[in-house]
């Protein structure tokens, strides 16, 4: 459907601006599997870039762009906040479960470790920015932060979680001269 949906949006329009809809794979999942007390966060394995996940996300951004290489618009692709995949990370591997008391928790109780499980995964976001804007052509990013509905309290989030955020964007900006910064809230949930 996501292929689909560009070419069907290609030949009907234009645009000016082009925000490429890679994330149809929604955000990256880490394993999380083995993480029971905060400590544990230091163990956690973002997928390798060989992984299916990554290949499978390199393959669609370049089908996409494909549509609009003919295009002088800048072509965005989409990423999210190291944050956002953890937190979507513990949601898919407990389901079910009070995700978010048992992040706070762990923040609480050895921030350090949780600073380290943000930076693994910063790490490889970037990574997976650079594959996107030097191998697929992307001319920037468009680049997803989010603390819906006060997920954490704000000073909680500014000071534990926005660091990480700033480390990716100050990344992107190496690679390009124009990415997006979205505050993503959607379904109802206000930043």
């Amino acid at each position: 459907r996501n292929i689909i949906g560009h070419e069907k949006a290609r030949k009907d329009f234009d645009p000016d601006v082009i925000k490429v809809m890679n994330d149809s794979l929604m955000i990256m999942v880490v394993d999380v599997s083995m993480v029971k007390e905060a400590a544990d966060l230091r163990k956690i394995v973002p997928p390798a870039m060989d992984s299916e996940w990554m290949i499978k996300s390199k393959e669609l951004t370049e089908r996409v762009l494909a549509y609009y290489k003919d295009s002088e618009a800048p072509k965005y692709v989409t990423g999210f906040s190291p944050f956002m995949v953890l937190r979507t990370s513990f949601d898919q591997i407990f389901r079910g479960e009070d995700n978010k008391t048992k992040l706070l928790n762990f923040l609480k109780e050895d921030p350090d470790s949780f600073l380290v499980a943000l930076d693994i995964i910063g790490d490889t976001i970037m990574k997976l920015n650079e594959m996107l804007v030097k191998e697929c052509g992307a001319d920037g990013l468009y680049f997803s932060v989010n603390n819906q509905s006060h997920y954490f309290p704000d000073d909680i989030y500014r000071e534990y979680i926005t660091p990480s955020d700033k480390k990716v964007i100050a990344h992107a900006n190496t690679l390009s001269d124009i990415n997006l910064l979205h505050i993503c809230g959607y379904a109802g949930k206000a930043n």
